[in-house]
């Protein structure tokens, strides 16, 4: 019987160095694989422990697969899509990041040393599967109705533990989010721009009802509350 050996992982909290983001941009011009080590950046103190990472892989017209090599953690990011996926890795980071070859194609990883949780949006809808010990995702997502003209998107809620509005990288517009207030197309409102998602965590939570609005009619956006 094989001999099963453990190894020291991250504990979900951010580390002692603070929160810390490192950006990679992989080049596929001409290869279809890449391996990459992080000992030089632990060494030099730029970030540790890494716990999830950001792929935008929205330009590549076919799946991304990132092989972590101590844990054998696969992940496939879909063709078109971006997200944050949650990373089981030891210490002395390893990972191949691989896909088809393509002239010119770059896929940006982000990886962070503090835990996030899996969120996936495009290539044509989000995808976010949540399950936690606090509860789970109810859909809140939807269009908008009539351009440049405010909807509730949640009404309000005292028990409200967290919740995730995205606007999806297929849109060509900002989506603008009010709190306890009609959302307006200016800085009195949250912009979100085209591909990013305001997170709320667990907290503190705005318990008032949350409004969006666009410019435009039939806009979607995509929201989950807990």
């Amino acid at each position: 019987m094989a001999t099963r050996q453990a190894f020291g992982v991250s504990n979900g909290y951010a580390p002692a160095q603070g929160p810390k983001a490192l950006p990679i941009e992989v080049d596929f011009t001409g290869s279809a694989s890449q391996t990459f080590n992080l000992l030089q950046e632990e060494t030099q103190g730029q970030i540790q422990n890494i716990q999830s990472v950001f792929v935008d892989n929205s330009d590549n017209a076919n799946p991304l697969t990132i092989l972590f090599a101590i844990t054998q953690q696969r992940i496939v990011v879909p063709a078109g899509a971006q997200g944050i996926w949650p990373v089981i890795c030891a210490e002395q980071v390893q990972f191949t990041v691989s896909t088809n070859a393509g002239d010119g194609l770059q896929v940006m990883l982000i990886l962070l040393n503090v835990p996030m949780p899996l969120t996936q949006w495009g290539p044509i809808s989000a995808t976010v599967n949540v399950t936690t010990a606090s509860g789970n995702f109810t859909n809140r997502s939807g269009n908008i109705a009539v351009g440049g003209t405010a909807q509730d998107a949640m009404a309000a809620n005292p028990v409200r533990k967290r919740f995730i509005i995205t606007n999806p990288s297929t849109e060509i517009e900002s989506l603008f989010i009010g709190f306890g207030q009609n959302a307006t197309l200016d800085n009195n409102s949250l912009e979100i721009m085209p591909g990013g998602s305001f997170d709320s965590n667990f907290g503190p939570v705005e318990l008032a009802r949350i409004s969006v609005n666009a410019a435009t009619g039939g806009h979607t956006y995509f929201a989950q509350e807990m």
